[in-house]
């Protein structure tokens, strides 16, 4: 599992990072540069970590515990997970600025964040080696 946990969390800040370098009328800012590309892609990938620490372990132990730990419930409520934790870091901790319509700039980071969060998740999922099949008791 650990291999998911130290691998995954990359790729959501770095799909990110990608679409903002070829897309960056996406940031709504009038200047764009590496070094606030390359600032912005750490930050979130240090917060993306957190939020998989924070949030992801207890949410597998949680998956776990109730016998739903599978590719569909670990991408459905993790990346909803995903998506409130991105609303949150950037609306609460770091206070971005709404400008334009607020609820369609809201809307657009929940989405963005639960895209982000079935990539990442999916990744995890993936990379951790979880899988569906019963486990056979050898005695």
């Amino acid at each position: 599992m650990w291999l998911g946990y130290a691998i995954a969390p990359l790729f959501g800040p770095l799909l990110y990072g990608i679409i903002i370098l070829f897309f960056p009328e996406f940031t709504e800012k009038n200047e764009f540069s590496a070094f606030t590309w390359l600032g912005s892609l750490l930050f979130f990938t240090f917060v993306s970590y957190i939020i998989c620490l924070i949030s992801g372990i207890p949410l597998i132990k949680f998956l776990k515990k109730i016998n739903k730990l599978n590719l569909y419930w670990v991408v459905a409520l993790g990346s909803i997970v995903y998506a409130i934790s991105l609303y949150i870091v950037l609306f609460y901790i770091m206070g971005v600025e709404i400008m334009g319509n607020p609820l369609n700039l809201k809307i657009k980071i929940l989405l963005v964040g639960f895209g982000l969060g079935i990539v990442v998740t999916s990744i995890f999922y993936k990379l951790s080696g979880i899988t569906t099949r019963p486990e056979v008791d050898n005695k």
